[in-house]
């Protein structure tokens, strides 16, 4: 049941991240199609830090420190 919720809650996180990563670059980002770019790059490369904490989550793992 664990592994369920983690892949719900995976599929609902990364659905909100997006329509607001768009949204924000709706909104800051003019017509430079460089900018844009970049600034996709960084937000998609962001997300992947809590996607990974949401897998170890639903699966049990913990991570070792350091």
């Amino acid at each position: 049941m664990k592994k369920a919720s983690g892949y719900f809650l995976l599929v609902t996180f990364l659905a909100l991240y997006a329509v607001a990563v768009v949204s924000l670059g709706e909104l800051i980002l003019g017509a430079s199609p460089l900018w844009a770019l970049l600034f996709y790059a960084v937000a998609g490369i962001g997300s992947v830090y809590p996607c990974i904490k949401i897998l170890d989550w639903s699966h049990g793992r913990s991570r070792p420190k350091g």
